[in-house]
């Protein structure tokens, strides 16, 4: 197994540590995950508004299925592959709720990454206050 992290500015090992207690990682048994958004991160979606999570995904002995996990561990989309060594996947998402999504990603022989979750904050829009009256 291994373990990757985001980790922004000079690799070190304190940098490397406080990336994977941010959460900013995967670990892997062979794929390779490249999210658009850093795991871990904050994705901040008006409600009833939409975001595209987007994913470049490698695996050297091809890849096979990715899986995108939320609450409860549940599978709400799986994306199946014909064992190409690089692919590319986009799942949109409708911001009804505080959530988070994952995802796992298996290659053709089974060996599988499984990744930090992406926060996805449902941000209500609350109307700003009436300017005072300007005559007082």
């Amino acid at each position: 197994m291994r373990a990757y992290a985001h980790v922004p500015g000079t690799l070190d090992a304190d940098t490397f540590v406080t990336a994977l207690k941010g959460g900013h990682a995967f670990v892997t048994f062979g794929p390779m995950v490249y999210p658009d958004y850093t795991f871990g991160d904050d994705l901040k979606v008006a409600k009833g508004e939409t975001a595209t999570l987007g994913f470049d995904l490698e695996a050297a002995n091809g890849l096979k299925a990715i899986r995108l996990v939320s609450d409860g561990g549940k599978v709400v989309e799986k994306r199946a592959f014909d064992g190409a060594v690089e692919e590319r996947a986009e799942f949109e998402v409708t911001a009804t709720k505080d959530t988070f999504y994952a995802v796992i990603v298996e290659d053709q022989e089974g060996k599988k990454a499984y990744s930090n979750p992406i926060w996805l904050d449902a941000m209500s829009h609350v109307p700003a206050p009436e300017a005072a009256d300007a005559d007082g």
